[in-house]
Order: C-alpha cells, then structure tokens, then sequence
C-alpha cells in the first residue's frame, strides 16, 4: 500500500570539482549546504529524508542527517551521476506516494517553496511537480511513485528532465516567488551573486 506521502531524496554525492571539494560541505551564512537543504525538506513535511553521500562524506553528513530525522545512503559509484544517487536514495523511501528531489547545490531553496510544491503534489499524485520562478523552471522537482521504477541507475543524456519526458506523464508548473529555486551553485563566483 502506497503511503499518502512526500519523502525527499536529497541528492549530495558530487565530488564539486569545479568548486575545489563537495558541494554538501560548502557553506553559506555559516552554515553547511546540505544542513540548509536538510532544514526546508524536514521544515516542509516530508517524511522520509534520505541525504545520498559519497563514502568519504559519510561520518560528517550522518551528525547533520541524525539531528533532522533523516537517514544516509553512501552511493558507492557516485562518478556514476545523479541518477545513480536517486535511484539509491528512492530505494530507501518505502512506500511514500512521491519524492521530491533536491539537488543539495540549491541550498536557497525556502521550506515554504517545499511546502507549496508538496501541497500541489498532494491535490495531482499522478503529476511530476516543477518550480517556476521568473518564467524559468527550477529545483526542487516532486516526481510520483510511478516514476521510481523508471529511474536508470546511471546517468543518462538530458538526466532527470529527459526521464521525466519520455515517461509522458503529466507536469504540472508551480510559480513560486523564490529565486533560490533557479539557484545553482557550480563555480565560487555562484556563491557571491545576488539571490534576485
């Protein structure tokens, strides 16, 4: 039986190489990446939380992961790419209705954001929910249980969008008053760029 639902899958297993070391231990305000991430998701409702980490990031995630509730997964192949980290993290889900899935290199994202996505989530569970903010498509994304199974084990060319294409299901376009939904930090320049 399908529980009514939204886990997080919270996607933090690259190495940041173009940022000098892994993007979950980045900080903004003082505070780690992936601690922000942690914050709106577990803020936000969803239940479970699953933090997808490289082995060498394990010890240091768990102290962050245990103080929210929330559990993690090593991916042990995580030059494999980000679909290999999701469908590692949706394994240990259980039987929630969906996941939103949360790049841990968009740590702006407000819990606020996260709620409203779930509560759009909640009102069409057969639908894939993106984030809009400014006429651009963002992250978090909520995708439903009937996506999990489809999810490749590596990534593939276009990633989760391309997925998410071919499984024709429906998408449903949330505008949200939060830039940090379009915020991708790859580079340290990100890091010092105005949120508007």
């Amino acid at each position: 039986m399908t529980d009514p639902t939204t886990g997080a899958v919270i996607l933090a297993a690259g190495a940041g190489a173009r940022l000098g070391g892994p993007k979950l231990r980045l900080e903004s305000g003082g505070r780690p990446f992936l601690e922000q991430v942690l914050a709106a998701v577990v803020e936000a409702g969803c239940v479970p939380v699953v933090c997808v980490v490289r082995a060498e990031d394990r010890d240091w995630a768990a102290a962050l992961a245990d103080a929210a509730g929330a559990a993690v997964v090593v991916n042990p192949a995580p030059e494999r790419g980000a679909l290999s980290s999701l469908r590692l993290g949706l394994d240990r889900l259980g039987a929630c209705a969906g996941a939103l899935v949360a790049p841990v290199d968009h740590p702006y994202v407000t819990a606020a954001t996260c709620r409203a996505l779930a509560a759009a989530f909640a009102a069409r569970p057969d639908a894939v929910v993106k984030p809009v903010w400014d006429g651009r498509s963002g992250h978090p994304v909520i995708i439903p249980r009937e996506l999990f199974p489809r999810i490749p084990p590596e990534d593939r060319a276009g990633g989760l969008a391309a997925v998410i294409h071919a499984s024709g299901l429906r998408e449903v376009h949330l505008g949200v008053e939060d830039p940090g939904v379009c915020r991708n930090i790859n580079f340290p320049s990100d890091l010092n760029e105005s949120l508007v």
